[in-house]
């Protein structure tokens, strides 16, 4: 751990020596103009060295204590920021004159954070968002002893976000009543209404009492259905963040307003889905799909008239910036039938369980998380939300000072709801989350297609959940010592790695959530002589919460891993031309069934090179993808490599293109090049907790004509499994 920005009293000195903090402000701020106060923290610049400064008594032996600070502070900023922050930690450093904090550089991804854990390196404090991870693979402290012993109180915090945090310990290897966490930002939403398209129906602004019914009304005048010229406009977005922030259903804020929710409020181990607040939430939300009134549009276009924004981020601004073309403004979530409920998450703070200065760990934390004036550096430069509801009119206040764009609008939309006590933050099942997430989208995908009926499709959601809930929960005590058995043998495989030993997970699964596989070796096969892996993809797409494809495939049970493949051709198999949306790769998946979790390397006709991640089984993909040809980001645009796809061609390849997987226990980085040898990183490194995975290329038409793929070059991995998933 002997890398990152070094913050100690000598920060504060070097402020004192003329760098004050206003002054860093304004620096940083330079660099984009004042309407960019969002993009702050990248704005900054510089490349990184440490603070100089002259060493003093109390630094002469320090206990060096590593911070990870937040996911919205990337490392790659300027020293201006880093003076920042060690001028605005004089007051830690003044109490705490042996400790030096230095910045974890390894962030950006929980994956790598527990990685890092597991490999005895990890920080001693750390922020992210996911917290479940953490606190069932044992690697948190429980704090509930140390704020017991020195009398603080968790009542400064909003209500909803402690309780989200008290019920992870449900999570814990025997430790179920473990606090592990405390607030570090909350995040609230508001709606940002087009004005200007209100104006041009008649209609008066909306009002802060207005209810469900009211802004319903509003919705409904304000679409646009397509047909004569028409371009379709939503009144409002759909707003899916289903269980558990899944974004495959209805967001649980809403659920709760109407009376309803996923969890039933006393029993986390039954689903609440069936209760009557429940179903008039869900007649109510899925009537406005079906009628056309609530969809995807994008806002700054004028392809929906109302938005949810979360504006607790500074990157707000930028958002701002692009909407000066019309007249808008913020304004709070509707009043529902039972209570005022409004979105909110919550990053957390804890203390990593394998730091060796646990004291001083705590004693950082509770600077952070329980005094101000961490929680003002933050607003000052990241703009984000406080964790304590009694500053949230001073970042008012700030927000109003350092971002111009937004010194007019109604700020209190995201206040109020903080002072009230209104925000939700959810909860989580017991026992099968991943059974639960699977079960919930593919009733949303029903719904959406307006296959079944909402009191149908939520009973049914409800008796399969239950069902999934009772079969799980007789196994959680063995699946607590199995989560200490895969720590315990992680972190002994990274510590003996020098000595030859590896880390050895299971075997992969074969079914799981989705359709299972159907063994297909006329589509897929290995030539033994020259090790090429032929695929024929059949299949609808690798896309939501389903997969369709065929897949030539191993299983690996290694802790770590590269992956590589050559993609010599693409050809259309039956027919003349491929289908825009056909996509060959590399991908790893947790098991062979159609909704498994899986990370994938790709090239997508019509597209260009790019990357998709499920890191959760049955949720939907998620796709990075290059924004442009001319500018790829790290990934390979079309033009670069790929014939038209609606003229025939012998190989649609101009070129052969290098797919690289990488596997770090628990997180995976995938690679593109041209030549094999340079390599390019397609996207930031992702979190996937695999115990054994399916290594392997695969190929998918998208509904269109078959398509033919050969790779070469093959490493890391020999096809022995040769399989159509989600084809029956």
């Amino acid at each position: 751990m002997g890398r990152g920005w070094m913050l100690s009293r000598r920060g504060a000195a070097a402020a004192e020596g003329g760098w004050t903090r206003r002054r860093a402000l304004r620096a940083a701020l330079a660099g984009t103009g004042a309407a960019a106060a969002g993009t702050l923290l990248v704005a900054c610049g510089g490349a990184r060295r440490p603070v100089s400064s002259r060493p003093t008594p109390a630094a002469a032996a320090p206990v060096v204590l590593y911070l990870l600070p937040s996911q919205a502070w990337p490392t790659a900023v300027g020293p201006a920021l880093w003076e920042l922050l060690s001028a605005g930690m004089g007051s830690f450093f003044a109490d705490h004159p042996g400790v030096e904090v230095r910045l974890f550089t390894d962030q950006g991804y929980q994956g790598a954070t527990q990685a890092a854990m597991l490999a005895g390196t990890g920080p001693d404090v750390f922020s992210d968002w996911i917290l479940r991870p953490f606190v069932q693979n044992d690697l948190m402290l429980d704090l509930a002893p140390y704020i017991q012993r020195d009398r603080l109180q968790l009542d400064i915090f909003p209500p909803g976000e402690m309780t989200f945090f008290q019920e992870a310990g449900q999570f814990a290897p025997g430790q179920p009543h473990a606090l592990f966490a405390v607030p570090a930002y909350v995040h609230t939403q508001a709606y940002a209404v087009n004005l200007s398209a209100v104006d041009g129906v008649g209609h008066l602004s909306p009002q802060p009492d207005w209810t469900v019914q009211d802004w319903t009304r509003l919705w409904e005048a304000v679409t646009v259905r397509p047909g004569r010229g028409r371009r379709q406009r939503f009144g409002t977005d759909l707003d899916n963040a289903g269980y558990d922030y899944s974004y495959n259903m209805i967001t649980p804020y809403r659920l709760w307003g109407y009376g309803g929710e996923y969890v039933d409020p006393v029993d986390p181990t039954r689903c609440y889905l069936s209760s009557p607040g429940s179903l008039a939430c869900g007649r109510a939300r899925y009537q406005l799909l079906w009628d056309g009134v609530a969809g995807f549009g994008d806002f700054v276009k004028g392809k929906v008239v109302c938005t949810h924004n979360t504006g607790t981020y500074g990157g707000q601004v930028a958002e701002a910036e692009r909407w000066k073309g019309f007249r808008w403004d913020f304004f709070p979530d509707p009043a529902w039938p039972v209570r005022r409920s409004a979105y909110a998450a919550s990053d957390f703070y804890g203390v990593w369980s394998g730091t060796r200065h646990p004291e001083q760990a705590w004693a950082l934390l509770k600077w952070m998380a329980f005094g101000p004036d961490w929680q003002r550096l933050v607003m000052r430069t990241a703009l984000a939300g406080p964790n304590q509801a009694a500053l949230w009119e001073e970042w008012k206040r700030i927000v109003v000072q350092f971002a111009p764009p937004l010194r007019d609008k109604n700020l209190d939309a995201f206040v109020l709801p903080v002072r009230n006590g209104e925000p939700y933050f959810g909860r989580a099942f017991r026992y099968a989350a991943v059974e639960v997430k699977g079960i919930i989208a593919r009733y949303a995908r029903m719904l959406e297609a307006q296959t079944i009926g909402v009191d149908a499709a939520f009973r049914e959601m409800t008796q399969r959940i239950d069902a999934a809930q009772q079969a799980a929960g007789g196994a959680a005590a063995s699946r607590a010592q199995a989560r200490r058995r895969f720590r315990a043998a992680v972190a002994a495989g990274m510590a003996a790695e020098g000595a030859g030993r590896a880390i050895r997970f299971p075997e992969p699964p074969v079914g799981g959530l989705g359709l299972p596989p159907v063994p297909s070796p006329s589509l897929a096969w290995v030539n033994k002589r020259s090790g090429t892996v032929t695929v024929i993809g059949e299949g609808g797409g690798v896309a939501g919460a389903l997969d369709s494809m065929t897949f030539a495939a191993q299983a690996y049970v290694a802790g770590r891993g590269r992956f590589v493949c050559r993609l010599a051709s693409i050809a259309a198999h039956v027919g003349h031309s491929l289908t825009d949306g056909a996509k060959i790769g590399l991908m790893a998946r947790s098991d062979l069934s159609s909704m498994a979790g899986e990370i994938g390397i790709e090239v997508a006709v019509g597209r260009g090179v790019h990357m998709h991640t499920r890191p959760f089984a049955g949720t939907s993909l998620g796709d990075h993808r290059p924004p442009s040809n001319s500018n790829p980001t790290g990934l390979i645009g079309k033009d670069v490599i790929l014939r038209r796809a609606t003229r025939p061609a012998h190989n649609y390849l101009l070129r052969p293109v290098w797919l690289r997987l990488d596997f770090e226990v628990d997180h995976w980085t995938a690679y593109t090049s041209l030549d094999g040898t340079d390599w390019t990183q397609a996207y930031a490194p992702v979190g996937m907790g695999f115990l054994g995975c399916w290594v392997g290329v695969y190929a998918t038409p998208h509904g269109g004509n078959n398509v033919l793929a050969i790779f070469d070059h093959v490493a890391g991995f020999q096809p022995d499994r040769f399989v159509t998933v989600g084809v029956t």
